[in-house]
């Protein structure tokens, strides 16, 4: 149940865009966070901009969707899941190195959270050993969710009119180095 929930973002691209629009149905708070706050998109939403220590101490659901980089590999260890709330769950669609595991699965196995559910591990697939196989509450899925034919469709259309806005000269809206655009070789 949703409603009357928090649900916190960390991460606020097309994605964690798409769940808030999703949430909106649930008459929940959507709270989140991202390095590059797009405003207007929150505003849309309905999306409460927070810190990360915010949403750690105040959301029921807390959804990641940021990138694996040296800065974020590891962000969900014990300090992090020991300041959320007992009855909160962690869902991780995002990338496997986010979660740190043995960490993950000792708040789980320990009651220090409620519940986990993951999509994404490290290595994947996930190696017999690694500890979220036997997490207490804890549900785990292959990384296929968005499989499917429209999907593949989509993907393909986007990269065929990037390729086409770069060779262009025009602005490729999902580049993930905006900064290679003002690079240009002879």
């Amino acid at each position: 149940e949703l409603t009357g929930k928090t649900v916190g973002i960390i991460g606020f691209g097309d994605i964690s865009k798409a769940l808030a629009k999703m949430l909106s149905g649930f008459d929940c708070r959507v709270i989140a966070y991202d390095i590059y706050w797009d405003a207007e998109a929150a505003a849309r939403l309905n999306v409460e901009y927070a810190d990360i220590d915010t949403i750690r101490r105040e959301a029921d659901v807390i959804s990641l969707h940021v990138p694996s980089t040296p800065q974020t590999n590891g962000m969900i260890n014990k300090e992090f899941l020991m300041g959320m709330k007992k009855t909160a769950f962690l869902v991780n669609t995002a990338r496997g190195r986010l979660v740190v595991p043995e960490d993950l699965a000792w708040a789980l196995n320990n009651g220090v959270i409620a519940g986990a559910g993951m999509d994404v591990f490290s290595p994947e697939p996930p190696l017999p050993d690694n500890p979220l196989l036997t997490a207490k509450n804890t549900v785990l899925l292959p990384h296929s969710g968005a499989c499917t034919i429209e999907s593949h469709e989509k993907a393909g259309m986007m990269a065929a009119k990037n390729v086409a806005d770069f060779f262009a000269g025009r602005e490729v809206k999902t580049i993930l180095n905006p900064d290679y655009q003002n690079h240009t070789e002879a």
